[in-house]
């Protein structure tokens, strides 16, 4: 859990995975092993809630927490190893 906070304090560092799909950008890369995904929800430019999610156990509450967040208009990053297309953001080519 301590390297799941790490993570999340070092906060996303842009690469040049970065894929932005409108009000969703997923950052892929390399997390310590209990972490499936990071996702910071903001309105307005002001982040209002980071859940760390530690396993892929976690992926309906993943998709939950994504699409109430989405639907409530906030502007989401998610930073995962996984491709969008694998964690149910599917990309517009």
């Amino acid at each position: 859990m301590i390297n799941a906070l790490l993570w999340a304090a070092a906060w996303f560092i842009p690469s040049d995975e970065q894929q932005p799909m409108g009000p969703v950008t997923v950052y892929c890369h390399k997390l310590p092993d209990e972490v499936f995904a990071i996702l910071r929800a903001s309105w307005d430019n002001k982040v209002e809630e980071v859940t760390v999610y530690e396993s892929e156990t976690a992926y309906d509450d993943f998709n939950e927490m994504l699409v109430c967040a989405l639907e409530e208009g906030a502007e989401i990053d998610i930073q995962t190893e996984y491709h969008p297309n694998d964690i149910g953001i599917h990309v517009e080519q």
